[in-house]
C-alpha cells in the first residue's frame, strides 16, 4: 500500500480508471504548501521518469524555485539524501484536489509508474511521461 502525508489529516484519493491503477494514500505527517513535501511510503517498487524506487517511506518535493514549478525531487525518508530528479507537465483539474492525489499507470514489462500528482487545494498539477 502507497502511504502520503499532508497538513490536512484525511484519506487521499487514488483513481482507477483506463490503464491507470489507483492506490489509496494514508497521511501521516505533515507537508508544506510551497514545495508541496509529500511523504509516500511504498510497499513494492515504483516507477519515476527516469527511476525506479524501492519499497520505502520518500519524500516528494518541488524543487525550490520561485520560477521552475515542474521539477520534482525525491528524498530518502531516513537519510534525507537526494535520490532522483525529475520533470513533470503542468496539468490541471475542474475542481481543486482535495487531499493529495497520485495516480499510476500499469506497466506490463516492471513497476507501476507515476502518472499524476495534485497537491490538497489546487486545480494544477504535475502530469508524467515514461520512455
Amino acid at each position: 500500500m502507497l502511504k502520503s502525508s499532508c497538513r490536512m489529516r484525511a484519506m487521499a484519493v487514488g483513481g482507477l480508471f483506463a490503464g491507470l491503477f489507483g492506490a489509496v494514500l494514508i497521511p501521516q505527517a505533515k507537508a508544506d504548501y510551497f514545495d508541496q513535501r509529500t511523504v509516500v511510503t511504498l510497499d513494492q517498487p515504483l516507477g519515476v521518469p527516469g527511476a525506479v524506487l524501492p519499497p520505502g517511506t520518500y519524500i516528494f518535493k518541488l524543487f525550490d524555485s520561485n520560477a521552475e514549478r515542474t521539477v520534482v525531487q525525491v528524498y530518502d525518508w531516513s537519510t534525507h539524501r537526494l535520490v532522483t530528479s525529475f520533470v513533470g507537465f503542468p496539468t490541471s483539474r475542474v475542481t481543486p484536489a482535495r487531499h493529495t492525489i497520485l495516480t499510476f499507470e500499469e506497466s506490463s514489462s516492471g513497476p507501476h509508474l507515476l502518472h499524476e500528482w495534485f497537491y490538497p487545494g489546487e486545480n494544477y498539477g504535475l502530469v508524467f511521461t515514461h520512455r
